[in-house]
């Protein structure tokens, strides 16, 4: 099971729909709805008591934290992304904010929990509707960047090697092309476990599908996950008319791809054991996928010419 931004509970399949585990109204069922009101859970945001601070800023948008108490006195917060306008829109599709949508349920489609979640609605601003929003979850921990100049120990960390492994995966098959160290968070918990969450995927689902499968090195439980899903799968989370013909056919052939390799490692017995990352980690150091570009020289700075 996992929450959205409304807490509405649903499972995903690996080569099945979506199924939800509570009956759902039309707005939770798909978010990606025709925004012409404030639904009245969301009334909340319109409401003085809320206070707003900004987190941080782009180029193109500012992203700014909604915090709150609930009926029982909990604190809670979720980011929020408004529309960018047409006047900052710098390559960014209209439709941006559902790709973030899309690229959640598609992490969550293969069983990583390495993207954030995403919910789009319509958020109030000075009495006015601003038009589809983007809310989500606060990210936990900081950003690579910030994480990679005051912790580089953390490149021999096995449990991050796996986790980047499974980010690059969901990356290779959304292909947006913008994954620095700026725009994935890192959280180190207990015990040296290693939790990531990207954020920002306004680019995701290109249309571009000449593209060759990166990976030298995967475990057999992230093979499994890449194996098992299906086109129809990902048609599923896809509804009509949110994604180009094109972008969706480039979408299905980023998968024959991968799956094509991700076998062929397999059939050489090149794949290893998900306990295995500690004698495999320098295989990922000269990739340039989220693990090479976290790569840093003695004394912080950054050695990466593919990232920030």
């Amino acid at each position: 099971p996992r929450a959205t931004a409304h807490g509405q509970e649903w499972t995903q399949s690996i080569d099945g729909p979506l199924m939800f585990q509570t009956p759902a109204r039309d707005k939770d069922a798909c978010p990606l709805k025709d925004f012409k009101g404030i639904s009245p859970d969301m009334e909340m945001f319109c409401d003085q008591r809320v206070r707003v601070n900004e987190l941080g800023s782009g180029l193109t948008s500012t992203v700014f934290l909604m915090e709150w108490e609930d009926r029982d006195g909990n604190d809670l917060e979720l980011a929020y992304k408004p529309p960018i306008p047409d006047s900052k829109r710098m390559g960014e599709p209209p439709e941006a904010p559902l790709r973030n949508v899309l690229a959640f349920r598609l992490g969550q489609l293969l069983g990583f929990d390495v993207v954030s979640a995403a919910e789009m609605e319509v958020c109030s601003e000075d009495s006015k509707q601003s038009g589809p929003g983007l809310f989500m979850p606060r990210a936990r921990g900081a950003t690579a960047k910030q994480v990679g100049e005051s912790h580089p120990e953390l490149r021999n960390n096995p449990n991050f090697a796996r986790e980047a492994a499974k980010l690059d995966v969901v990356d290779f098959l959304l292909d947006g092309g913008d994954r620095h160290r700026g725009n994935y968070f890192i959280h180190c918990g207990p015990d040296e476990s290693v939790k990531l969450t990207a954020i920002d995927n306004d680019t995701a689902f290109s249309s571009d599908s000449d593209t060759k499968s990166p990976f030298v090195v995967m475990d057999t439980e992230t093979a499994d996950a890449v194996l098992k899903l299906t086109s129809h799968a990902l048609r599923s989370i896809v509804p009509p008319g949110t994604l180009s013909t094109t972008e969706v056919s480039a979408l299905l052939t980023r998968l024959d791809i991968l799956k094509v390799d991700v076998q062929a490692m397999r059939d050489e017995g090149a794949l290893i054991n998900p306990t295995e990352w500690t004698e495999n980690v320098d295989q990922l150091r000269n990739m340039t996928n989220v693990y090479g570009k976290f790569v840093l020289s003695a004394g912080g700075n950054s050695v990466s010419d593919s990232s920030p």
